[in-house]
């Protein structure tokens, strides 16, 4: 074999091999991704009317791991209190964090993404982005109470809820 088909050996061989692991890399990222995202309703709220909007977004809430222990905390939960508090929903929650946002423009949307539990105390995650036609950018992230309806700015760089009203 001579040098010049040597190097062309090597050359196809490190570009099928490159190949073989982004196909790898893509599959596994694509499998994580079906297992933990779900068809969900969102809600928008349109700036200038105050109008909402439901419609289906694919990936939007994602699956609770611990799922059991969620409904278990929340079954005890209601079953010492006396019931007379009522939580809020999620268009109240994205209603919220909507008028919590101070930099809206036309593109802004503001969606439930998931439910979470931070220190014994259950909220609602809404997620605010600006949708253009190619691309979204993630403005911020509220964590809203859901037995008072009080709206946090979550500091991601910290990890801490941040009292907004």
């Amino acid at each position: 074999m001579s040098k010049g088909h040597r190097k062309v050996y090597i050359i196809i061989s490190i570009i099928l091999f490159a190949v073989i692991c982004f196909g790898i890399y893509r599959y596994r990222i694509a499998k994580y991704n079906n297992g933990k995202k779900n068809k969900t309703d969102v809600t928008n709220v349109d700036k200038k009317t105050g109008q909402k909007s439901k419609s289906k977004e694919n990936g939007k809430k994602y699956e609770k791991s611990t799922s059991t222990d969620t409904e278990n905390a929340v079954k005890s939960e209601a079953g010492v209190s006396d019931g007379s508090q009522k939580n809020i929903t999620v268009e109240q929650a994205v209603k919220t964090a909507s008028e919590c946002y101070g930099d809206k423009n036309k593109n802004t949307k503001f969606v439930f993404d998931h439910e979470t539990v931070r220190d014994n105390i259950h909220y609602y995650v809404i997620q605010v982005f600006d949708s253009m036609e190619d691309h979204s950018a993630t403005s911020g992230w509220y964590y809203i109470n859901k037995k008072n309806g009080k709206a946090y700015e979550w500091d991601l760089n910290e990890d801490k809820l941040i009292p907004v009203n």
